[in-house]
């Protein structure tokens, strides 16, 4: 059995002095058993969520952990929709934070098939 962090990110990241990772925090979404694939799909899609390059970053990120991981691509999309369709009312009510209109573009992205 997995557990699923799914807010990988660098401020939740503890580093040592010589930048080696210690730790893990902000446990808010540390509740799912499940696919270590979910982690590296969000952690890609929730690298930089706002960013002027959060797409490219997010579409690069996505092909990386493919590839070094040798998970499904269309897997990965598949949990990055899950992921947006989960929180896209976790956050501001008023949804000025962003993370709605972050969810949307998510949805957006690429063929809704989903894999074989």
């Amino acid at each position: 059995m997995s557990v699923v962090h799914g807010d990988l990110v660098p401020p939740n990241i503890l580093v040592d002095d010589t930048g080696a990772p210690t730790a893990v925090l902000d446990f808010g979404f540390f509740t799912t058993a499940g696919d270590p694939a979910f982690e590296a799909a969000v952690a890609a899609a929730v690298w930089d969520m706002y960013g002027p390059y959060a797409e490219e970053h997010t579409v690069g990120l996505t092909r990386l952990f493919a590839g070094e991981f040798r998970y499904s691509a269309d897997t990965l999309h598949l949990y990055q929709r899950a992921y947006a369709l989960a929180t896209y009312d976790l956050f501001s009510s008023d949804g000025e934070d962003g993370h709605f209109r972050w969810c949307v573009r998510v949805l957006g992205r690429g063929g809704l098939t989903p894999p074989r």
